[in-house]
């Protein structure tokens, strides 16, 4: 009572809310419209305000979450418990509040951009919802075990794991911009000058030797690497992956200096090849090599190591019987998701689109990433689902037939929130999304430790 008391004075004290809470309410602000803008929200930001199409909403002092966690502490210090345990307490809860603060201010940003109407149900009933029983479920969790540390599994024994994904994260931020920088700088446009001649070269001589002169058109213009053609999530990912690999630091920075460059170099000069080769058969905008070309080296390294753990990792089953099972899973899952993609772009997308803005096609759908999400999540699934040890034929199809629900659920929710909202989400995010959302669902349902792939292993 007395932590609460004074609690509420420092909140509504005048030098607390100038200090500290107009300063937070613009960084929410900012953090809001930074993260609207991957969803394609055209918005601006004046002070504290979030200026929509549709109006102005302002992020008050009360919006910032102070409070909230003023009475989530007021709740952890007296408990009875080590203060290293309070500690991480109030440090796990600042880190969750924040999160649920801005899911609930992006949440009523899109709602009232779109619909003004229906602004205070979501800032008064829904939003408030979403941060007490957030806030309330991270305390029970917190007070579950005030002693007994060890025991709280998924955080404390997975500690490498979360290192890991922090790590990652951290080098996925400065992959990207050591990625604008390179592109920027005198290695950069060297590299890209020899990703041009020697795709030149590459094409003309397939054009001489074994295509017997049919490519005269691409052996009588150079090819022209231009922004549009460089991929920089794949590129990002090498340095974020090299980041997070548990090895010392002057090994990971010995591997990004000496590999960046190369793989940069022999990405894009396999893609430029790929695509100059293809561009006689398929026009830019549907041609696959261009429009998928990342999507699917990703999906292959995932296989990959997906088909490392099961038969290095786990060891529960050899490679050559590995290959056995993905081969016809794989043929199968691509004859599903091609057969049943049809349907979907054929009938379902229409008729949702119909049904909302009265017209047949997507409002946005560059380089097909909507139209054929589930196409790829449908034969990423299969195939991984087929491919797996100990399973029977039985629960194969179940779990065949789950993700296959799943996917086309993803595709319903997509169509809706581009269409009912006029979003435009960002390209290379959305495209990252699609194809790690299947292997994510897959390592946790039977890889993670613990779960079903333990049990599998030991089937086996």
């Amino acid at each position: 009572m007395a932590l609460m008391a004074g609690f509420y004075w420092i909140d509504q004290s005048q030098w607390f809310q100038k200090m500290l809470l107009d300063r937070l309410a613009y960084g929410i602000t900012t953090v809001t419209v930074w993260a609207m803008s991957f969803l394609g929200a055209h918005l601006e930001q004046a002070g504290s305000t979030v200026i929509t199409g549709a109006g102005r909403i302002e992020v008050a002092r009360s919006c910032t979450g102070s409070f909230v966690f003023m009475m989530f502490a007021a709740a952890i210090i007296p408990f009875p418990s080590t203060w290293k345990w309070r500690l991480k307490g109030l440090l796990f809860g600042l880190a969750a509040l924040m999160v649920l603060n801005l899911f609930r201010t992006c949440m009523i940003v899109l709602v009232g951009s779109r619909f003004p109407n229906a602004i205070q149900t979501f800032h008064v009933i829904i939003g408030q919802i979403i941060v007490i029983a957030g806030m309330t479920t991270v305390f029970l969790w917190w007070a579950k075990h005030p002693r007994e540390l060890p025991r709280v599994s998924f955080f404390s024994n997975n500690r490498e794991i979360f290192r890991a994904i922090s790590l990652f994260c951290v080098g996925y931020l400065c992959g990207f911009r050591l990625y604008q920088a390179f592109l920027e700088s005198p290695p950069g446009y060297f590299v890209k000058h020899m990703v041009e001649v020697h795709t030149f070269r590459a094409i003309s001589l397939l054009n001489e030797t074994l295509l017997q002169g049919q490519l005269s058109q691409f052996s009588a213009a150079p090819v022209k690497l231009v922004d549009g053609c460089l991929s920089s999530p794949m590129v990002v990912l090498f340095v974020a992956v090299v980041v997070a690999w548990p090895a010392r630091w002057w090994k990971r920075a010995l591997v990004i200096l000496t590999g960046f460059i190369p793989f940069f170099y022999g990405y894009h000069l396999l893609r430029a090849i790929l695509v100059s080769l293809s561009l006689g058969i398929q026009s830019k905008e549907v041609n696959f090599a261009y429009n998928f070309y990342g999507q699917l080296l990703l999906v292959i390294a995932l296989f990959v190591w997906i088909a490392y753990l099961w038969c290095f990792s786990h060891k529960s089953i050899s490679c050559r019987k590995f290959l056995t099972l993905f081969v016809p899973s794989s043929l199968l899952g691509l004859s599903l998701a091609l057969g049943l993609g049809w349907l979907m772009r054929r009938f379902l997308i229409p008729f949702l689109t119909l049904q909302i803005s009265d017209a047949p096609d997507l409002s946005h759908d560059p380089e097909q990433m909507v139209s054929l999400m589930f196409d790829l999540q449908a034969f990423i699934w299969v195939s991984l689902i087929g491919s797996t040890p100990g399973l029977s034929l039985v629960r194969k199809c179940w779990f065949a037939l789950s993700g296959i629900a799943a996917a086309f659920l993803l595709l319903v929710v997509a169509v809706l929130l581009i269409e009912i909202f006029h979003l435009s989400p960002h390209k290379g995010m959305f495209k990252l999304a699609v194809v790690l959302l299947p292997f994510a669902a897959y390592y946790i349902s039977f890889l993670y430790p613990g779960q079903m792939g333990q049990k599998t292993v030991r089937d086996t």
